[in-house]
C-alpha cells in the first residue's frame, strides 16, 4: 500500500510511499476521514520521506487535504520531504505547512480567494 496510516498521541500520521500522485486520493480521502471523525480537533502528518516522486497534482491533493482539515478544525503538517519535494512544495506555497526537524509548523494555511 503506498499509505500507511498510524495513531499519534495528537492525531494521525500517514507516511506516503513512493510515487505521490492523482492515485493516493482515495487514500487521503480515507485518511481525512478517520481524522475528522476524531472526537477532538486532531493534527495530522504527512511523512514525505519515502516520497520518490511528487508532482504538480499532490500539490493540488495537498491544499486540498489541508484545507479540509482546517474546516473541520484540524491541522496537517508535513514531515521530512526529500530536497526534491521540498523545492516542490515551496514553490506551489505550502511552506506554511512544512515541519523540518527541530521546527514547529505555523499550522495555518492560507485560504484561496
Amino acid at each position: 500500500m503506498p499509505v500507511a496510516l498510524s495513531e499519534t498521541p495528537d492525531g494521525l500520521k500517514i507516511a506516503v510511499i513512493g510515487h505521490f500522485d492523482f492515485c493516493l486520493k482515495p487514500h487521503l480521502e480515507q485518511a481525512l476521514r478517520v481524522c475528522c471523525q476524531r472526537p477532538q480537533a486532531a493534527s495530522c502528518e504527512l511523512d514525505l520521506g519515502s516520497v520518490s516522486y511528487l508532482d504538480a497534482t499532490a500539490l493540488t491533493l495537498i491544499r486540498q487535504f489541508a484545507q479540509s482539515l482546517q474546516d473541520a478544525g484540524a491541522q496537517l503538517t508535513l514531515k521530512n520531504p526529500t530536497k526534491d519535494s521540498l523545492r516542490l512544495l515551496k514553490a506551489g506555497g505550502l511552506e506554511a505547512l512544512l515541519r523540518e526537524p527541530g521546527q514547529v509548523a505555523d499550522g495555518r494555511f492560507p485560504r484561496q480567494p
